[in-house]
């Protein structure tokens, strides 16, 4: 049944992880406002706007494919010369990531997240980024100031985000001159920029034979986990029933040693002779304290012997029943029936 239920959950995470693939907007679908789009024309900057930028109500920045880090430009860090044109060399970028990506139909593409208010410490150069990973928190930072593009454009919060060709930079991919806007009367597709959304949910990105999705890889342990718990239990068990069985041999070997020495001499335990045998020790012998430690010691230690005698030499089975068992038999018949008379006696009185 646990099979059957991880089974079919294992289907559906499947199928949605299949859907981690494609290319997403990089911020909450719900409650997002786009100020500047794509190849729009700004007079501010005498250029054409080569990404998006957009603002959102969280702020929180994810990732908008799975890829590889190759990029980390955090905040520049010069003192006393920050702002357009005095010494950072980030072109109001701020803190900003570039990830690349490898296309399902061949290539690669990269996507930039720029203007950040601060990078999540888990996006490092070289790391393999996650559907939906975090990169940061949305922000207004730019030419070393945290507060650029708020205090000083009067721009307001917001992601400036763009998917182009390589090499992986800050510039554009084709002549490494311009940075976030293309000349006025280009288009942005001419420099190695690409509309972001003719990728959200259109392409898909490649998927990496040695990674495996998240929602995988939580599968798959789990299922192992249950593999190695089950034949952990499997084989307790076998051993239980081995020990049990083991356990049940010696105590039949045991009680099958403790045989009356009688019942091996006669080789059978119908005989009648036996009958007189129980009666005695049933109504005579289990009945009082000495008795009983006297049919203890002679089944625990005595008969074992016996017995054990009789295996070794059969002629010995003779011996024990005519020299022994029977004359005590006789024995016994005889007290019996001199009980019997007495007790008649008693009741006639």
């Amino acid at each position: 049944m646990v099979f059957i239920i991880l089974s079919f959950w294992g289907e559906s995470i499947s199928a949605i992880a299949q859907d981690d693939f494609f290319f997403r907007k990089p911020w909450n679908p719900e409650g997002f406002r786009l100020t500047q789009g794509y190849n729009i024309y700004n007079p501010s900057y005498n250029g054409v706007h080569a990404g998006i930028d957009v603002v959102t109500r969280d702020r929180q920045i994810i990732t908008t494919a799975p890829g590889k880090v190759v990029l980390v430009v955090p905040l520049c860090s010069k003192q006393h010369t920050h702002g357009k044109g005095q010494g950072c060399t980030d072109a109001g970028f701020g803190n900003t990531v570039i990830i690349e990506h490898e296309l399902e139909d061949g290539g690669k593409i990269y996507s930039l997240y720029a203007h950040l208010e601060e990078i999540d410490r888990q996006i490092k150069k070289d790391s393999p980024i996650l559907a939906d990973q975090i990169i940061g928190k949305m922000g207004a930072s730019g030419y070393g100031q945290l507060n650029y593009w708020t205090e000083i454009v009067k721009a307001g919060v917001h992601l400036h985000f763009e998917i182009k060709n390589g090499p992986p930079r800050l510039t554009d991919p084709k002549t490494g001159q311009y940075y976030g806007y293309v000349p006025k009367g280009k288009h942005p597709d001419d420099f190695g920029y690409h509309n972001p959304y003719n990728f959200f949910e259109k392409k898909r990105v490649k998927r990496p034979p040695s990674i495996k999705s998240v929602w995988e890889k939580i599968l798959e342990s789990i299922s192992n986990f249950l593999k190695k718990k089950i034949e952990e239990l499997g084989k307790a068990f076998e051993k239980k029933i081995e020990e049990e069985t083991e356990k049940k041999s010696r105590e039949l070997e045991r009680e099958a040693r403790k045989c009356c020495a009688a019942q091996s001499a006669y080789g059978s335990s119908l005989t009648s002779d036996l009958d007189i045998l129980r009666e005695l020790r049933d109504k005579i012998l289990s009945k009082n304290n000495f008795g009983s430690k006297l049919m203890n010691f002679y089944y625990n230690n005595l008969s074992p012997l016996i017995v054990d005698f009789n295996s070794k030499y059969p002629t010995s089975k003779v011996i024990t029943k005519e020299i022994f068992i029977r004359p005590m038999i006789k024995v016994l018949i005889i007290a019996k029936n001199i009980r019997r008379e007495y007790n008649n006696c008693q009741k006639i009185k």
